[in-house]
């Protein structure tokens, strides 16, 4: 796959933080549902790798979607899957040390949780002992507080947000699906929280990329489309344009995260 780059170089490997596969719910006109579209829509613009999620995981069944993003993404080195996890009080999803043998068994590196779509809360009270052991193995976790139908705004439940990053500052956290809007509450959770990032897909104010990395550094954005949901010429967009250096571009499209899976610990 071609590799996108400013100024025509071709030195920025972007790695897609932000992927669903699988058809979903609602389903809009000129989306997609499987990997070969995938695949292709990411050799169009350049995209060498996927973090992918299942839709089934986002709407339905954390277990039953885990176990197909393993399947769909099985042959595609590009591709790599990440798996949805909730409280496992209900039994819908193992507790978190069986859960992390399961990861390991599959080559599983980020976790992703969807608090408003299963309606559990994203803090110590809810998830402590899961948290402890992610923390202590310093696994990613992406906090998506988008909906499967993508009808509101200013999701994100920052006061969880900080207190859990606060609580285990070794647990890298990202956050995503906040718009815009909301820029005061994030930036005072960046300020708050050196362990926390933010995904670039919904990140739609104007030279946002430029103004977080003069603020708070490059290592604290990743370069996400959302496909099919979204379109990722705007997330390209803000990184190849970014009146920022090409380190820092790097580091936004696809450095960090691999930086961050390259941190989880065996245990």
């Amino acid at each position: 796959m071609l590799e996108s780059g400013s100024d025509g170089a071709h030195s920025i490997r972007f790695f897609d933080s932000n992927c669903m596969i699988g058809r979903h719910n609602i389903f809009r006109p000129g989306s997609f549902h499987s990997k070969d579209r995938l695949l292709e829509e990411m050799g169009y613009y350049g995209i060498s790798d996927a973090l992918v999620f299942h839709s089934v995981a986002m709407e339905n069944s954390p277990r039953m979607g885990n176990e197909l993003a393993v399947e769909e993404t099985f042959g595609a080195p590009c591709l790599r899957p990440s798996w949805s996890f909730m409280p496992p009080v209900t039994g819908e999803t193992d507790p978190p040390e069986a859960f992390v043998r399961e990861m390991r068994k599959h080559g599983v590196k980020v976790l992703r949780l969807f608090p408003s779509q299963y309606h559990f809360d994203f803090d110590d009270r809810s998830l402590g002992e899961s948290l402890r052991l992610f923390s202590e193995l310093r696994i990613p976790i992406i906090v998506d507080y988008a909906e499967s139908t993508m009808s509101q705004v200013d999701l994100a439940d920052w006061k969880s947000v900080v207190e859990t990053c606060q609580t285990y500052p070794d647990l890298p956290v990202i956050v995503t699906e906040f718009r815009f809007r909301t820029n005061r509450r994030l930036y005072q959770a960046l300020e708050s929280c050196p362990n926390l990032r933010v995904e670039l897909s919904a990140l739609w104010l104007f030279r946002s990329v430029e103004d977080i990395c003069r603020r708070f550094g490059a290592e604290r954005i990743l370069f996400g489309t959302r496909m099919p949901i979204r379109d990722p010429s705007c997330a390209l967009g803000m990184v190849n344009y970014a009146m920022v250096s090409e380190e820092e571009k790097r580091m936004v499209a696809g450095d960090n995260l691999r930086r961050l899976m390259e941190g989880v610990r065996n245990g």
